[in-house]
C-alpha cells in the first residue's frame, strides 16, 4: 500500500477547521486532517493525522471506488476499523482543464460527514465533492420511505 502525504494551502470554510478522520476503501485507507488560520497571510499548523487503528470494529460496509463513473456496479464489503462508524459514498467532480469524476464508497468516521456538499476552487479548476453518509442501510430506501410518508400526509390534507 502506497502511503502519500498532501498538503493543500487555500481559503475556505470555517465548517471545515479541525476535521480529522478516516475513510476505509476496498484499495486501501484515506486519512485526512485539516487546520486554519484566519489571520491575512497566517500559516496553520501542521496538521496531525489520526491514529492508524487495525483493529475492526465490527461494522462492514459496500464499498468500491471508480474513476469517471457516477455510481458502483459492483461493491465489495469492508470491515470498518477503529472509530469508523458510518458508511460513506463520496462522490467528486473535478471541473477544469482536465474533468475528471470519481466515486467511493467505504467505511468512515462521522466527522467526514459534515458539510454534505464542498466546493474548492483551486487554480482553473473547481472540485465539487458531495458526502452520502448513513449507518449502513440504504439511504435511498429511507429517502424512498420519506417521500412516501409525505406524500401520504399531503393527500390527507388536500382530501
Amino acid at each position: 500500500m502506497v502511503t502519500m502525504n498532501v498538503y493543500i494551502r487555500q481559503c475556505g470554510p470555517k465548517e471545515l477547521c479541525s476535521k480529522t478522520g478516516s475513510i476505509s476503501l476496498p484499495n486501501g485507507r484515506y486519512l485526512t486532517s485539516v487546520t486554519c488560520c484566519d489571520t491575512d497571510n497566517c500559516t496553520p499548523p501542521e496538521p496531525i493525522l489520526p491514529e492508524v487503528s487495525k483493529e475492526k470494529n465490527g461494522k462492514k460496509c459496500p464499498s468500491c471506488y471508480l474513476t469517471n463513473a457516477k455510481s458502483c456496479v459492483k461493491v465489495t464489503p469492508t470491515d470498518c476499523i477503529g472509530n469508523e462508524t458510518i458508511c460513506i459514498t463520496q462522490i467528486t467532480n473535478l471541473k477544469g482543464p482536465v474533468p475528471s469524476s470519481t466515486i467511493a464508497r467505504g467505511c468512515a468516521t462521522k466527522q467526514l460527514c459534515d458539510p454534505v456538499h464542498q466546493v474548492w476552487h483551486m487554480n482553473k479548476s473547481v472540485v465539487d465533492l458531495e458526502n452520502i453518509c448513513d449507518n449502513g442501510g440504504n439511504h435511498l430506501h429511507k429517502n424512498i420511505l420519506s417521500l412516501i410518508f409525505s406524500v401520504s400526509v399531503l393527500l390527507k390534507l388536500l382530501c
